[in-house]
């Protein structure tokens, strides 16, 4: 019984192995996203509020906010405070909801989608 749960154990790793070029191409992609609308957020809301000072205030901060919102773990205190507090409170809408759906809806949706497909070919 260990000799056969090993050798699916080492079939499931190389398998994971194969996997990786495909996730690398995704995440790239995806650090590519985060990294042009971190930029866009350093020029839309940097030093604009209070609160765009503190998510927006450099290309690092803005990518690590981005990040979070990404994962959706805290998503209202990123968005929430640049919304409403902004005289282009449609550019943020604009700005947030496109990264939104870029980034959360079809690039998660995208990595799913080639680690089902490697899975269900193999």
């Amino acid at each position: 019984m260990p000799l056969l749960t090993r050798m699916r154990a080492c079939r499931e790793l190389k398998l994971i192995g194969r996997l990786m070029p495909e996730i690398a191409k995704i995440l790239s992609l995806e650090v590519i996203i985060l990294f042009v609308y971190a930029v866009f957020g350093c020029v839309l809301f940097s030093n604009k509020t209070v609160e765009g000072s503190l998510y927006f205030n450099n290309v690092g901060s803005s990518m690590w906010s981005l990040w979070i919102l990404l994962t959706t773990a805290n998503f209202p205190n990123v968005a929430m405070e640049v919304y409403g507090k902004n005289a282009a409170d449609r550019v943020s809408i604009l700005y947030f909801g496109s990264y939104l759906v870029l980034a959360f809806f079809l690039m998660a949706n995208l990595l799913l989608a080639a680690v089902y497909s490697k899975f269900t070919s193999e």
